[in-house]
């Protein structure tokens, strides 16, 4: 069974999308180039960031390549929902990596398989999507609004989801005309423009934090091997700079 296909995708139509799609592609082999270096440094050893972090590249790179697609096939619906998902990573991430008296005990929690909402900070609160989200909106400003417009298309709203089926409104009839079916070539170029740009956009930031801790990771086993039998993670509290910020 194959999907639903259309005789034009939005690039075909849209050329100003391209640059969009470029940086995109880019974006894509950049987790790869980024896991890559990480296992290098310190000889393939990996630490429990590292674990983490080859997680999140690898859901945010599956991610990145399952929303151009979606877009090819004007696939709103799901596209989207998909940048939720994505926000999460960058939630997730930016928390452990600023977080550095916090990350190991999250990690073995983590490691444990609990959920993210179960886990404890420092605090003894809840790790919540709120916690973590007024964390990262002190270097994001843009991450709360994208938050709260993919919630409420996760969430079913009406805004988000009948809206998707209509079509036109006739006002002297009071007529409306709705369609119903995968994709929709009424995705806007507007629209389509602002959606890719906001992929980009949180998942850039995804992998400058990834980079960030492989200078830190660096800085750290090239300590380690300097100093000695001091253990890794005793390194890693005494770093004042955060993997976000190198």
């Amino acid at each position: 069974m194959t999907g639903k296909t259309f005789k034009n995708r939005p690039i075909d139509l849209f050329l100003k999308l391209q640059q969009r799609y470029d940086l995109l592609d880019k974006l894509l082999g950049a987790h790869l180039a980024l896991a890559h270096d990480m296992l290098l440094i310190g000889e393939g050893r990996i630490y429990d960031v590292d674990q983490f972090t080859l997680t999140i590249l690898n859901r945010s790179m599956n991610l990145v390549d399952g929303m151009i697609a979606l877009t090819e096939r004007w696939n709103s619906v799901s596209a989207i929902a998909l940048l939720r998902l994505q926000v999460d990573n960058l939630l997730r991430l930016y928390y452990v990596a600023t977080k550095q008296d916090e990350r190991h005990e999250i990690l073995k929690q983590w490691r444990e398989g609990k959920r993210w909402d179960k886990i404890q900070n420092s605090l003894g609160a809840r790790l919540t999507d709120r916690i973590m989200l007024d964390h990262a909106k002190e270097t994001y400003d843009w991450i709360e609004e994208m938050y709260d417009r993919t919630c409420k298309h996760v969430h079913l709203t009406f805004s988000s989801h009948f809206g998707a089926l209509f079509r036109d409104y006739d006002l002297k009839e009071d007529v409306g005309k709705f369609a119903m079916g995968i994709g929709s070539e009424h995705w806007s170029e507007e629209l389509l423009d602002k959606f890719l740009y906001d992929v980009g956009n949180v998942t850039d930031a995804i992998m400058k934090i990834a980079l960030g801790w492989n200078q830190t990771k660096k800085k750290i086993v090239d300590a380690k091997k300097a100093e000695g039998d001091v253990g890794f993670n005793e390194l890693l509290k005494r770093s004042k700079r955060s993997p976000k910020l190198d």
